[in-house]
């Protein structure tokens, strides 16, 4: 192959794999009307050289493009906003017995994907896009040095060669193991459930945010915490004399079942702990309105549906009871560090994060609690992270007390 044809492939598939990203960041977050919720189907406002096609679950969101010009992007059909139409304020109408499937009529675009259960549309990808990104630009990589250093000492050629090699290799080695995780939701869980306990033993700068707003919004009597993990909130409370009647914890994954109790014992504390193995969607809170306080630390990110998880929060408290609650928010200034570095982490993210998303969290909450039922109190603030997680910086917390 010469050098002008190389330089051609690597230039194209830069080009390609900026129009990909561009798709996904129009669509990730948009819910697509009903009628063409399905995957499969054609839509037929779209040119015959673009197709898109949704599929795989929760952690994927697969694009198959071909061709796919720029005009077609004001084509997609209508869509309608996530976080303000879906669900209205006010107590949620869904009440399941015991099953963790998401309500039928929800038609977010995440629920329309987790609903697929991994079956693909004939010519869609069945990676995720990230690992074909990954894959994709370790060849390009390779093809790409022996073009720059075609004239170099030999000794260049070689440490280059080598390098990028190196590079290439660890690069794929990403992109499978992001697809091995998204093809096997039994490894994904038990990977996040390791993941949380390894971040949990080494600590945080941002348990001071967590512990002061646990502390300030004054945990006791009875307590239902969404999401808690391998007891993440538990430190909080050592050498403390916390009047706790019943602690319930709500979280689909059962792997952080016996997580919690070790932590709890270890913790020292001697409240009774129930585990309810349910999404906080689909949970039935059968004693409405008797729990004091409702905990959601990083959770709302990774739900199918924050509204409908702040109504169950809403149904589950007393008149007086309290909503604490701390997530890391989506950067809404464009172009800043932090901005492109979300783009960046977003679909790995989505994958080894339990489907964790980007959301401006302020509006989700202050879409359901910002209302006369509600006292809200939020503050946004940069939470200390370290270097490696710099985009999961911006943050919001605060306390919503029931009137």
């Amino acid at each position: 192959m010469s050098r002008c044809t190389r330089s051609r492939s690597v230039g194209l598939w830069l080009k390609w794999q900026m129009q990909l990203s561009k798709i996904q960041h129009e669509v990730s977050e948009l819910e697509v009307d009903p009628l063409w919720a399905d995957p499969g189907a054609p839509n037929p406002e779209l040119s015959s050289s673009a197709q898109l096609h949704v599929g795989c679950d929760l952690s994927q969101a697969v694009f198959f493009v071909d061709n796919f010009p720029p005009s077609d992007l004001s084509k997609i059909p209508p869509v309608r906003s996530h976080q303000r139409d879906s669900y209205p304020p006010g107590p949620s109408p869904i009440r399941t017995h015991g099953s963790a499937a998401s309500p039928s009529h929800q038609h977010s675009f995440y629920n329309q994907t987790s609903t697929q259960s991994n079956t693909m549309c004939s010519s869609c990808f069945a990676i995720p896009s990230i690992s074909i990104k990954l894959i994709g630009t370790s060849v390009a990589l390779l093809y790409g040095q022996r073009s720059l250093t075609a004239n170099s000492h030999k000794y260049t050629r070689r440490i280059t060669f080598t390098v990028s090699f190196l590079i290439s290799i660890a690069l794929s080695g990403i992109g499978i193991f992001l697809f091995v995780l998204s093809v096997n939701p039994e490894l994904r869980r038990r990977n996040f459930v390791n993941l949380c306990v390894g971040q949990n033993l080494k600590g945080s700068p941002l348990d001071e945010h967590r512990c002061g707003i646990l502390n300030e919004g004054n945990v006791t009597g009875r307590v239902m915490e969404f999401g808690a993990g391998p007891g993440t909130n538990f430190k909080c409370w050592e050498n403390t004399n916390i009047q706790v009647e019943k602690y319930v914890v709500v979280e689909p994954n059962t792997y952080f079942e016996e997580k919690l109790q070790a932590e709890k014992q270890a913790r020292g504390l001697e409240f009774p702990l129930e585990f309810v193995g349910l999404k906080g969607e689909s949970v039935d809170i059968a004693e409405d309105g008797t729990f004091d306080v409702v905990v959601l630390t990083h959770v709302l990110c990774s739900v199918d549906s924050p509204e409908v998880v702040l109504a169950n929060a809403d149904r589950a408290l007393k008149p007086g009871g309290r909503i604490i609650f701390m997530e890391h928010s989506k950067e809404l200034r464009e172009g800043t560090t932090v901005w492109y570095l979300q783009q960046v982490a977003a679909p790995i993210l989505a994958i080894v994060g339990n489907g964790c998303k980007f959301l401006d969290m302020r509006s989700v909450i202050e879409g359901y609690l910002s209302n006369d039922r509600f006292e809200l109190e939020m503050l946004d603030f940069d939470a200390p992270m370290p270097k490696m997680m710099t985009f999961a910086r911006p943050h919001v917390k605060g306390v919503a007390t029931k009137r």
